[in-house]
């Protein structure tokens, strides 16, 4: 390994972890062309409203309209959001205290698992599972198990590498 690898390369409780799937899927994605339900590849373009209002957005004197929202979500957002889902829970939801809204599962899922889990806590990973699962829990300090199901139960395992 070069000097500028071994100082860039992940922690050693990730190392088992280094392949990724995706990586693979999308270069073998190239020849064969195969329908990718699990990347975010559209093939084709947004609606002209979107991409409208977007270059209206981009074009507005309005500077508070560049400037980062609250961490949280934007507060129209989760406004609307609360309205919507205290209708379907049927219980108030506290837009600011109770909405946390990000930019895809991939960090929904790290965000909860980082929020959530100690050092040394167990977390059962039923497979199959996205790969990204095991890399969170280990970087949170938590050690993955290993679950199948197998007629009525669940079996877990640990799993080595």
């Amino acid at each position: 390994m070069s000097t500028i690898d071994e100082k860039f390369k992940l922690p050693s409780r990730l190392t088992p972890t280094q392949k990724n799937v995706w990586i693979e899927y999308v270069q073998l994605a190239k020849d064969y062309k195969p329908l990718n339900l699990g990347l975010g590849f559209p093939d084709y373009p947004p609606p002209n409203y979107v991409t409208q209002t977007l270059a209206q957005i981009a074009k507005s004197g309005d500077c508070l309209l560049h400037q980062y929202t609250r961490d949280y979500g934007h507060p129209r957002l989760v406004s609307a959001l609360s309205q919507l889902y205290s209708r379907l829970v049927k219980r108030p939801i506290n837009p600011q205290t109770e909405i946390l809204t990000t930019v895809g599962a991939f960090e929904a899922l790290f965000s909860t698992i980082i929020g959530h889990v100690d050092q040394g806590d167990e977390v059962i990973i039923i497979e199959p599972f996205f790969e990204c699962y095991e890399p969170m829990v280990k970087t949170a300090g938590g050690v993955p198990k290993f679950s199948y199901w197998i007629g009525k139960g669940a079996r877990t395992r640990s799993r080595s590498g």
